[in-house]
């Protein structure tokens, strides 16, 4: 019965909070059943959390958690005793609440994947003290000590790493002259933009070539494919496999920022652990 207060069905779960905040009645119920519906546990409110799988209890907790409307929770490994396959779908729920309500979370984890799923910000400690804190994207690519870099050597880099990130070592297409980029020399490709800076055309040996957007792309289809810059690496190289040509990286205004090729994307696999090894040796 973990997260939840065996006695109680699961209505009466959700507003044991708001009864300690000594809210009207009136008001704990609507409460309660709108947070039961954010969750999806809207038609068991009537059930004893016995009746429940273990992924549902975890979600009364979480109800019961958003459902006093505090600003700042604290989720101590809330997910630690679930099944790998309740604990991605739990994570999946918790960032599609996050980002419909915007609450701050103090997320306690051992699991540093779980850590880099969730985490907008991780403080990474040591013997009780924190010893680096960063983005996920920093934790990984710039470890400040040695316990840091043994901690994340393992981690997968494909679902943090961003395409900002990898342009800052990667090919640099050559200017041509104004608003044209040499792309790729094999090909002749080139891309022309517009006053903004905004990628219009593309050619290669002077006949167009169609531009899409990721992730509306086809594989096998002859496109220039446009990633946004906050492309995480799984993505890109899921764009690259339906492209022969280099990815182009744009920002959020869809503005040009730099190229990605083949061999920038195997050169951040192969020197992910220190930002400034990327792109200091060759494929």
């Amino acid at each position: 019965n973990i997260c939840s207060i065996p006695r109680r069905r699961v209505l009466s779960n959700i507003t044991f909070g708001l009864e300690i905040q000594k809210k009207p009645k009136e008001y704990q119920r609507k409460k309660a059943l709108e947070m039961l519906e954010l969750v999806g546990l809207k038609e068991w409110s009537d059930s004893y959390p016995s009746e429940l799988s273990g992924g549902m209890k975890q979600r009364i907790g979480l109800a019961r958690a958003l459902a006093t409307e505090a600003k700042i929770l604290l989720m101590d490994e809330p997910f630690s005793a679930l099944d790998p396959l309740i604990r991605l779908r739990m994570q999946e729920e918790l960032l599609k609440l996050q980002n419909k309500l915007k609450r701050t979370v103090f997320f306690v984890t051992h699991d540093l994947d779980e850590a880099l799923r969730l985490g907008g910000r991780i403080a990474i400690m040591e013997e009780g003290g924190i010893v680096q804190v960063g983005s996920p994207e920093e934790i990984i690519i710039n470890p400040r000590t040695e316990y840091v870099a043994n901690f994340v050597k393992n981690a997968d880099p494909s679902g943090v790493l961003t395409a900002a990130k990898m342009i800052d070592s990667a090919t640099k297409a050559s200017f041509v002259s104004s608003k044209r980029y040499l792309l790729d020399h094999k090909t002749n490709l080139t891309l022309e933009l517009d006053e903004d800076s905004h990628p219009i055309r593309a050619y290669i040996e002077n006949q167009p070539l169609l531009i899409k957007s990721y992730p509306n792309i086809g594989e096998g289809e002859t496109n220039l494919i446009l990633v946004p810059e906050n492309t995480v690496l799984r993505d890109i190289m899921k764009a690259k496999v339906c492209c022969d040509f280099p990815l182009v990286v744009v920002s959020r205004e869809k503005k040009f920022k730099g190229i990605i090729t083949e061999k920038d994307i195997l050169k951040t696999l192969l020197m992910k652990g220190k930002e400034k090894d990327l792109g200091s040796q060759n494929v």
